[in-house]
């Protein structure tokens, strides 16, 4: 079963080849294909929010089968905050290549098809791990200069311009990445919009608590009047406290925090230099079919004691 498998495999790895050769190939017109969306965009104003056809693929038949998959909407807005200009069909099949390698050499150097098949997959992983870390890191950095472009948009309120023009003003000369983000809102107002909707769309992508306190009194301002710009000084005064207390609080969890990252990597270092040394040393363990369910439950007792320990060091600061 094992070569069978593997020849499976190989097959799969030749055919994604040739796919991602045909979907690099096609990759010359996007940018002229970007441009012409975007003029035609603009010649359709609505009042109503704005849907686009979004292209997974240059390949007919990949880009419907990733149309069909809700996920594929999920690893496409995660695609977006890294800025790269890459199709989703491209970055799928990219990933099903870097597996099938790791599959390739895993099986050649320990001829164990199970292993193989697990490194594999591990492998094909760390894509998409990078991606939700990028995300990640992408939202702290957009609250953490957050304050800095509402001082941008109560300088523009009371110089005597409105909130569209105040946004262009972040867009233009706020930090990243909160200038790009509120440069997808000017163009979603420009298209015909309603600004609470634009606003809405920009609190799909970035799910942050303080954008939905400031999304809030837009909006509030806007169906019962007032002035915008007290509201938004105690907006950013709320904002900065929250930025304050949550720093106080990484400091005092960080023992904690770096004390469970050497537990749980501890067990795979420890394994993996005893492998090096022995590299038969754990054929019972794989092989046999007592020595499988221990390594199961070994790693489910794993994946529970961190997931206990990321509870126990992780606050929230509503």
């Amino acid at each position: 079963m094992g070569p069978l498998l593997f020849a499976l495999s190989i097959s799969v790895f030749i055919g994604c080849a040739i796919y991602f050769g045909l979907e690099f190939l096609g990759r010359g017109s996007i940018k002229e294909n970007r441009k012409i969306k975007t003029r035609v965009e603009s010649l359709f104003l609505r009042k109503a929010g704005i849907e686009r056809n979004t292209s997974f693929s240059n390949i007919f038949r990949l880009n419907q089968a990733l149309k069909r998959q809700p996920i594929s909407k999920k690893i496409f807005k995660l695609l977006s905050f890294t800025g790269w200009s890459m199709p989703l069909g491209v970055f799928v099949l990219a990933d099903v290549l870097w597996g099938g390698i790791a599959l390739v050499i895993s099986f050649l150097v320990s001829q164990k098809i199970f292993l193989a098949g697990a490194i594999a997959l591990g492998m094909m992983a760390l894509p998409y791990w990078f991606l939700i870390v990028n995300k990640k890191r992408y939202v702290n950095r957009f609250t953490v200069v957050f304050p800095d472009a509402l001082m941008l948009i109560k300088s523009s309120l009371k110089a005597g311009q409105g909130i569209q023009a105040a946004f262009k003003m972040v867009a233009k000369e706020g930090p990243h990445p909160v200038a790009r983000e509120f440069a997808h809102v000017v163009h979603e107002i420009e298209l015909g919009s309603q600004l609470t909707e634009a606003l809405g769309e920009l609190y799909r992508r970035i799910e942050t608590i303080d954008l939905r306190i400031f999304i809030l009194g837009i909006y509030i301002q806007s169906e019962v009047g007032g002035n915008l710009v007290e509201l938004l000084t105690h907006v950013e005064h709320t904002i900065r406290e929250r930025l304050t207390m949550f720093r106080e609080i990484n400091v005092l969890s960080a023992q904690g925090k770096v004390t469970g990252i050497v537990l749980i990597m501890l067990p795979v270092g420890l394994a993996f230099l005893l492998w090096l040394m022995n590299p038969k040393y754990f054929d019972p363990l794989l092989e046999e079919e007592m020595g499988r369910k221990v390594f199961g439950f070994a790693l489910f007792m794993q994946a529970i004691g961190a997931m206990l320990i990321r509870k126990i060091t992780t606050f929230r600061v509503a």
